[in-house]
């Protein structure tokens, strides 16, 4: 089976840059472990999902899918399996995961039993397919920018 590390074209640019998928340290604290996430589901993962600042009430508020595709293009890189192998259980034991991690997973609706991580880097080499959500559905990222590269040659 595949895994699928979701993400943003803003970020899959960095990502592409480094030939890695990094462990997560935004808002990991001591003792808990950063980890790279994954997901057996071929659907967007609602937690990959970047929040936005409210302009009314100044607090962070999340994105829908729908709203995230109007400011910013979804992306995802399938690996194997092998890549992440440990599963939520395993992160809890393994990474020290603090209950509120588990409450912000439950509150985007995941599918615990999906997620996989891996404690070190996920390197270029491992990675199987790297895909942008465009016009509705999931396409080849180099495919997609070669058709968009092509479009602009037309202007």
């Amino acid at each position: 089976m595949r895994l699928f590390h979701y993400t943003t074209a803003s970020k899959l640019a960095k990502i592409l840059a480094s030939k890695e998928i990094r462990v997560a340290t935004a808002f990991v604290a001591p003792p808990e472990r950063p980890v790279a996430w994954f997901t057996f589901s071929p659907e967007w993962e609602g937690t990959a999902t970047p929040g936005i600042l409210d302009a009314v009430t100044a607090k962070l508020r999340s994105l829908t899918f729908d709203q995230l595709v109007s400011i910013e293009t979804p992306a995802r890189i399938e690996v194997s399996e092998s890549s992440a192998p440990h599963t939520w259980s395993d992160f809890r034991k393994l990474a020290r995961c603090p209950k509120k991690t588990f409450r912000v997973a439950l509150e985007h609706c995941s599918k615990l039993d999906l997620w996989r991580v891996s404690f070190v880097p996920v390197r270029f080499d491992s990675w199987l397919a790297i895909e942008v959500f465009h016009n509705g559905q999931w396409r080849d990222a180099l495919e997609n920018a070669k058709r968009q590269d092509e479009g602009s040659d037309r202007d």
